[in-house]
């Protein structure tokens, strides 16, 4: 059985992940955020406002297992803000959206 991947333009793919990204449900944060996790990058707020609001930059390419990994940024505040995205998609519409954090040891 030959399996074809459905394509995915960037435009779609910024819709549905500013539509997934309306329920903090699905967006999940690794490792899990907590009050210090963050220090010197940016706030929960920040984050979710990149996903809700940020534009794509750079081309998003599929990763091993399959999912959508792409590059989000925003500016606010006076500051430009980029978070690492990874989309995970089910048929034509984000499942989950997956954000690396990665954190300096404290």
């Amino acid at each position: 059985m030959n399996i074809v991947r459905m394509r995915v333009t960037e435009k779609s793919l910024l819709r549905r992940i500013r539509d997934a990204a309306k329920s903090s449900a699905n967006v999940v944060f690794i490792p899990e955020l907590n009050k210090r996790s963050m220090t010197g990058m940016m706030t929960y707020q920040q984050a979710m406002s990149c996903l809700r609001s940020g534009d794509i930059v750079g081309k998003p390419m599929l990763n091993e297992q399959g999912h959508w990994e792409l590059q989000m940024q925003r500016f606010a505040a006076n500051h430009l803000f980029n978070l690492r995205v990874i989309a995970e998609c089910e048929g034509p519409r984000v499942k989950r959206i997956i954000v690396p954090i990665k954190v300096e040891s404290l």
